[in-house]
């Protein structure tokens, strides 16, 4: 499936229940290894987060506000294998996982910034748009259900 044509399909399911943006060709984003992927990639935005696909990989970033992080909310997504938080301003430094994990030192990159991201990575050939909805309510209960302050991406111009 085309990147395009998948996020259109993804879209299509979402704005059953929520307000999504038209899908926009973004540029200014970054890979996992903090490299500046060259040309535009297909975007869309939800009042949770960012969905976009470039390469083989579609993602959600949520944008939370550092205040209401807790340790609950790490418990709860940590488990996820695909999961990585990093800063807002520094968003090159990763903050989970890492090789040198030290959790007092995450909370403190999460406490040096008004806001910090988290994201997931998907493998958009194997996962089914459907079964992507499944890991986005998912994920957006959890944040919702431990209080994490998430940024409303629809209506948010922080860069």
């Amino acid at each position: 499936m085309i990147k395009k044509d998948y996020l259109s399909k993804f879209k299509e399911i979402l704005s059953v229940n929520e307000e999504v943006s038209e899908i926009e060709m973004t540029s200014g984003n970054y890979d996992d290894d903090g490299k500046l992927i060259k040309g535009d990639i297909p975007t869309i935005t939800t009042e949770f987060c960012e969905i976009g696909i470039y390469k083989k990989t579609v993602y959600f970033v949520f944008i939370i506000h550092s205040d209401t992080y807790s340790k609950k909310v790490f418990d709860s997504l940590k488990g996820f294998s695909n999961v990585q938080f990093y800063g807002f301003k520094n968003f090159k430094d990763n903050l989970y996982p890492k090789s040198d994990f030290y959790y007092k030192e995450f909370e403190k990159g999460i406490e040096k910034d008004k806001y910090f991201q988290i994201q997931f990575n998907y493998d958009f050939n194997k996962i089914l748009p459907e079964l992507l909805h499944k890991e986005y309510l998912k994920i957006k209960d959890i944040l919702i259900k431990n209080k994490a302050g998430i940024i409303n991406q629809i209506t948010f111009n922080e860069k």
